[in-house]
């Protein structure tokens, strides 16, 4: 009789394997101690390691493996990582009694190679839309289902006479139809279809030129902001931020801090800050290029810094004067997506983001228009099937 391989052994081995995803046989290319089912059909040259002793009387032994590896593929803007999953023999462990193996033991050999490679083919379509962390659960689940197969086959094919030859081709056509259907799933552009709800961080540099009298005496500002963002599956957009903006007053008599008796002075640093919220809809133009028109408010502070203490009526001092109050910014954000990163489970995309937005500013009883620009490096994640957390993914 032949026998492939106990239940347990099989099992053990494929989980070990797959779970080791790190191993030579992951992280190289095919070599000659393996042999993948893609390669052909199984030959007694295969079968390279000496009989076991331990095992008198049986004419083979097939030791099927799995193996993962992490491939990355760029189809037009999108680059695409995902889990390629084979089913190999390993070549070194195998081995047959040329005196008692026949053409129905490595037939009865090829049956489980393919059960097995079948098992591969549907666990690596399946782990398209799962996350990692049910990436072994859904082996072991198809692994199970493989090995039920395994067996029935042993149970029906194997007799006191041998392997019965009815029984092996009944198999044999069953599988070549199931491995007709059932296609190793290969990355596609249909995985960028799938966009889920978004969270991304920016950092952006600020450009801030005020229009009207304002400008006779604030100049310019230059500057940073940052902040956090969310697209939703509807392209609805909420974006959540600060913004500093440094520069000098241009001349004197601009205000009159009454509670510190203190005129603000030429060429003193002024700064401009605002916390803002804006609302949005995103319109994606193609897999390159999006914009979001939007709208906000913010509450808004414009400082100046002194050389020394200003004392205020109540005897406390400070090294600054300021203006609060609120600003109501609308404008636009014109993304440029450069790279798509999609995973098994997540979803990375990095962008060049050109802000352009005029802002209103009401600060005690002073009121400024300005005009503001910046550009932004932009990154936002999503996982699948996991909780929102914040990714900071790095540009690869």
């Amino acid at each position: 009789m032949s026998r492939i391989i106990t239940r347990g052994t099989l099992y053990r081995m494929c989980m070990l394997l797959f779970a080791a995803s790190q191993l030579p046989l992951s992280a190289k290319k095919r070599d000659e101690n393996y042999k993948n089912w893609n390669e052909g059909p199984l030959t007694w040259a295969d079968y390279r390691a000496v009989e076991s002793p331990t095992d008198p009387g049986i004419p083979s032994v097939s030791v099927f493996k799995y193996s993962t590896t992490r491939k990355k593929v760029k189809i037009e803007n999108y680059k695409i990582v995902y889990n390629q999953v084979d089913c190999v023999l390993d070549r070194d462990n195998s081995w047959y009694v040329p005196d008692m193996a026949d053409e129905l033991s490595l037939r009865s050999n090829q049956v489980v190679f393919d059960i097995w490679e079948l098992c591969s083919r549907q666990v690596q379509t399946k782990c398209f839309g799962e996350t990692t962390l049910t990436f072994n659960k859904t082996m072991d689940r198809h692994a199970e289902l493989a090995q039920n197969r395994i067996d029935q086959f042993e149970k029906e094919s194997v007799t006191e006479n041998g392997i019965d030859s009815v029984v092996l081709r009944k198999y044999e056509e069953a599988l070549k139809s199931d491995l007709k259907y059932t296609k190793r799933r290969e990355p596609d552009l249909s995985l960028a279809g799938r966009v889920p709800d978004m969270l991304g961080m920016y950092f952006s540099y600020v450009h801030e030129s005020f229009i009207g009298n304002t400008s006779d005496y604030l100049k310019p500002m230059n500057g940073i902001s940052l902040g956090f963002d969310y697209i939703n599956k509807k392209d609805w957009y909420f974006d959540l931020g600060m913004s500093f903006a440094f520069s000098s007053l241009k001349a004197g008599g601009f205000y009159h801090d009454n509670q510190y008796n203190y005129d603000w002075t030429a060429g003193k640093s002024t700064n401009h800050m605002r916390m803002y919220l804006n609302i949005g809809h995103a319109a994606k133009l193609d897999q390159y290029y999006r914009i979001i028109p939007f709208a906000g408010i913010a509450y808004a502070s414009l400082i100046q810094s002194t050389d020394t203490q200003i004392p205020n009526k109540k005897n406390e001092s400070f090294y600054s004067s300021e203006l609060n109050g609120v600003s109501i910014m609308a404008g636009v954000n014109a993304d440029w997506i450069f790279r798509h990163s999609i995973f098994p489970d997540e979803r990375l995309d990095s962008s060049l983001r050109f802000k352009l937005f005029g802002a209103y500013d009401k600060l005690g009883d002073k009121s400024m228009w300005s005009v503001n620009f910046g550009v932004a490096i932009h990154l936002n994640a999503k996982t699948y099937n996991a909780p929102m957390f914040i990714y900071i993914p790095i540009i690869i």
